[in-house]
């Protein structure tokens, strides 16, 4: 009889199971990670929308603004502890500017000042639900600045997917039980400028030399000292002056418009981190599925009304939103190993 206690061979060449308690605390990272990018993005989402409607602050501009400062804020403080060793803060680099890199970096600074303004004057005139349908034209802008600008040739199927997101749009505007013809348009300029921003990303991460968070650091500075003028132009530095009696002086908004600048410095991390460690792909399908239960939630928690054709164009929004996702991961990791085929 064989003895039943002696081990097994292990097969030349295979790697053993992890063991598992390691498993279990990367389940546990990846959860934790996907968790609080959904909590940040949904957070900022309804902060500005609770700011702008329910305590009644009309001041799309002014609270971009004031969202800029409290980052700077943030990076600057987040950046010191980092520096003092701090290692959750590890990942913010100190504080720097420097006048030469800050020059090649203003034409990414505009695109994205012109993203984060639109997306707020959509939000302001549109409800939560309705939101992500008025967003939704960032694929195809993308597709086609992709053909322009750096010459790529868009597959047949992405193209299908694109067509998916466009009906989804249409169907979804159709249907909008309160509809804004000014909120769909700032939402449709929003979604070509986060087209652009991510073309000029690329093409500015080497002068920054591929650090993302130095990229931020100037992003925000510029945005904060460009956006200044237009706020004072446009009369929306009303708030700020103390003899300003209204409710836009109360607790509650100065508390919700700190609140919601954290969140917009936040959603840095958790992007960064949910990239890191899970994959774009990873990150792509939870920004869909957040964007469904950002619609949820739109309906449970602000009373929004959806009829039922608006309900297909958002779903049809948000499933061709994540087949084309799906499709450009794909296309890119095989482009990928063609490229090391090619080397080796």
């Amino acid at each position: 009889m064989g003895d039943n206690n002696k081990p097994r061979d292990v097969e030349v060449g295979a790697s053993p199971p992890p063991p598992k308690d390691n498993l279990s605390a990367e389940v546990f990272k990846i959860a934790s990670v996907i968790t609080f990018y959904f909590i940040i993005s949904l957070s900022m989402v309804f902060l500005n929308k609770v700011v702008m409607d329910n305590l009644q602050f009309p001041f799309p501009l002014l609270l971009t603004w004031l969202q800029f400062v409290v980052a700077i804020i943030c990076i600057v403080v987040f950046g010191y502890l980092g520096k003092v060793g701090v290692s959750v803060f590890s990942i913010i680099p100190p504080w720097e500017f420097d006048m030469e890199i800050a020059k090649k970096v203003l034409p990414l600074t505009i695109v994205y000042l012109c993203m984060v303004v639109f997306n707020n004057l959509c939000l302001r005139y549109v409800q939560v639900s309705f939101y992500q349908v008025a967003r939704s034209l960032t694929v195809l802008w993308t597709a086609l600045f992709q053909r322009l600008f750096l010459g790529k040739s868009v597959s047949y199927i992405r193209v299908a997917a694109v067509c998916v997101v466009f009906s989804g749009f249409v169907v979804g505007s159709k249907g909008e039980t309160m509809f804004d013809w000014g909120g769909l348009i700032f939402g449709v300029v929003a979604s070509m400028f986060v087209a652009l921003y991510g073309i000029f990303v690329k093409r500015v991460l080497p002068a920054v030399d591929n650090n993302e968070w130095r990229l931020l650091i100037y992003n925000t500075v510029m945005a904060t000292v460009m956006l200044l003028p237009v706020v004072i132009v446009t009369g929306e530095t009303e708030p700020l002056d103390p003899r300003y009696n209204s409710v836009a002086m109360s607790k509650d908004i100065w508390l919700a418009i700190l609140l919601s600048g954290l969140a917009g410095f936040l959603i840095n991390i958790a992007i960064f981190m949910q990239i890191k460690y899970t994959s774009p792909l990873t990150n792509a399908i939870s920004g869909t599925v957040k964007a469904a239960v950002q619609t949820l939630l739109g309906v449970l928690l602000f009373g929004n009304l959806i009829s039922l054709m608006n309900f297909f164009g958002i779903i049809m929004v948000i499933a061709g939103s994540f087949w084309y996702g799906q499709l450009s991961f794909a296309e890119m990791k095989a482009e990928r190993a063609a490229q090391e085929s090619v080397r080796k």
